[in-house]
């Protein structure tokens, strides 16, 4: 898959070795996929469909940012 190797690379590219990408079955919000879920802050992320929302996210994880384009679900409290 395509789409799960692009932020691994990406990920290492920027110097994120401590950040870890792994593939999982279903979320059950099917409506908002593919979704990427960032932990430990529970931010999850739809329509993750191509690089440049990838890419975002990863932008927003750098920054200690709040990515409201690509938000799928309120974070938990």
């Amino acid at each position: 898959m395509e789409l799960l190797r692009y932020p691994e690379g990406e990920l290492s590219d920027r110097g994120l070795g401590e950040v870890s990408v792994s593939g999982t079955g279903c979320f059950k919000v099917c409506d908002r996929g593919p979704v990427m879920v960032v932990y430990p802050e529970n931010r999850w992320f739809g329509r993750i469909e191509r690089e440049e929302a990838i890419d975002a996210v990863i932008d927003a994880i750098e920054q200690g940012a709040m990515l409201r384009l690509h938000l799928a679900i309120p974070s938990l409290p």
